[in-house]
């Protein structure tokens, strides 16, 4: 299978539209690092993974921004090449004597979350970064002046980037402590999204999320603030965190028509991406329009996994991290998402892999969803537990494809990803038939 036909991202409206991206991750986060007296005579240069940097300093310009975003695994040899060179070109440019001076690097750790001793082995191998040059003193950057523009009143931002070319700090404004999210436009991230996303929380009386504090346009950057919820990342799933999440899940609000359709949005992108399979998703279509209009829609997160909650004495603070959002979700997606990714960080398996295995009709899955289901007033059955199974699959594909690594782009990611389950899909909900669990998996694909 060949590489999308294009990547989708997201407009205003949904989470699924096609974006209007047009900015590299690379170009996104190195504007943010621009001087901001002038972004637009700053030159800014990706450089390859040999890290040669040269050719970016004969022009004349009295501004640099270079580096490169993090690499993604690969054989163990690849990965030292590039770290010696990524080493050896900062070397060399912290000890640049000419018109040009250093004046900041910045790491970019690789996407993943680890343990602390894989995470360095990773950082020491795989991670980027941006790396400032100029001439004469270091001026502020485009980060500090839109940090400014958000009602900060401390010192310079340190910056965390994102993997989508976005990046998020804390700043201090006159009152109170507040998380700045900002982004360049036409990127592949908006950060609108999350802060349309806040406001619909807060209309609907949706506790647990943070209140939309401000947002606007500067210096090319849309960016907002929302208010920092106390609370840390919770680092394992346990049970009261589901419990919680459970019941939370609950009080989000129904769609405004009452139908949920992000399903179909989804498919109907993946099919765009990959017409080879735009019969067998079709057929698949057809089947979740089915059963998508038979339930209601409810608002969902769309990134419900375990780094996006906020735990406080072991039980559930706060959610975060709106911008993969939708208004229609299939109720349950959320759910499922939270728990695949809980076995995905301990097996390291696909989600193409647990797709095919019918993860979302295993034991425990079924029980906590028919849980969340029976809370809603909506019966648990087989084909809406095949719906959410299919809406969790498609919405992980579309985020492959809008991602600024962009897993979608590797033809091993396709195979396992796409091409293996697409088949399953056209099959429908009737294809998928109850076992006798075998270490816990009781989901069995039976061909047509």
């Amino acid at each position: 299978m060949t590489p999308p036909a294009f990547a989708p991202g997201r407009d205003g409206s949904s989470e699924g539209a096609v974006s209007g991206a047009t900015r590299t991750v690379f170009e996104s986060l190195a504007w943010l690092f621009a001087p901001a007296d002038d972004p637009e005579q700053c030159h800014l240069v990706e450089v390859g993974e040999d890290w040669r940097f040269e050719a970016a300093l004969a022009d004349g310009h009295s501004a640099v921004v270079w580096g490169r975003t993090p690499i993604r695994q690969r054989p163990v040899g690849q990965m030292i090449r590039f770290a010696l060179a990524r080493e050896r070109a900062i070397a060399r440019v912290e000890r640049l004597d000419g018109s040009l001076r250093c004046w900041e690097v910045e790491r970019l750790a690789p996407i993943g979350r680890r343990g602390r001793l894989e995470r360095a082995v990773r950082f020491g191998l795989m991670s980027g970064a941006i790396v400032r040059l100029g001439a004469g003193p270091a001026p502020s950057r485009v980060a500090d002046e839109v940090a400014t523009r958000a009602g900060h009143r401390g010192p310079p931002v340190r910056l965390r980037p994102s993997g989508d070319g976005s990046a998020v700090t804390r700043v201090q404004a006159a009152d109170r402590a507040l998380l700045l999210r900002l982004a360049r436009e036409a990127g592949l991230k908006d950060v609108g999204r999350n802060a349309e996303a806040l406001v619909r929380l807060a209309d609907a009386g949706v506790g647990g999320v943070p209140r939309l504090a401000g947002d606007g346009r500067n210096a090319g950057v849309r960016w907002s603030t929302e208010t920092a919820l106390r609370g840390t990342p919770s680092r394992r799933l346990e049970r009261t965190i589901v419990a919680d999440v459970t019941r939370w899940l609950a009080t989000l609000p129904r769609s405004d028509d009452g139908a949920s359709l992000a399903a179909e949005e989804r498919l109907e992108l993946i099919s765009q991406a990959f017409p080879d399979h735009a019969a067998a998703l079709g057929e698949a279509l057809e089947h979740v329009r089915r059963g998508a209009r038979a339930v209601p829609g409810v608002l969902e997160h769309g990134d419900l996994w375990a780094g996006n909650l906020l735990a406080r004495d072991g039980r559930l603070a706060g959610v975060v991290d709106w911008d993969t959002w939708h208004p229609a979700g299939v109720p349950g997606a959320d759910l499922l998402q939270l728990l695949a990714m809980a076995r995905r960080s301990r097996t390291r398996e696909q989600v193409g892999d647990l797709w095919r295995e019918g993860i979302w009709a295993e034991p425990v899955v079924r029980s906590t969803l028919a849980g969340y289901w029976s809370s809603l007033g909506i019966r648990p059955s087989d084909e809406l537990a095949w719906l959410v199974g299919v809406s969790w699959w498609a919405s992980n594909v579309t985020a492959g494809l809008r991602r600024g690594w962009q897993p979608a782009q590797d033809p091993r990611w396709v195979a396992r990803n796409v091409d293996a389950g697409v088949p399953r899909l056209a099959a429908g909900p009737a294809a998928w038939v109850a076992r006798p669990a075998t270490r816990g998996r009781v989901s069995r694909f039976r061909p047509a």
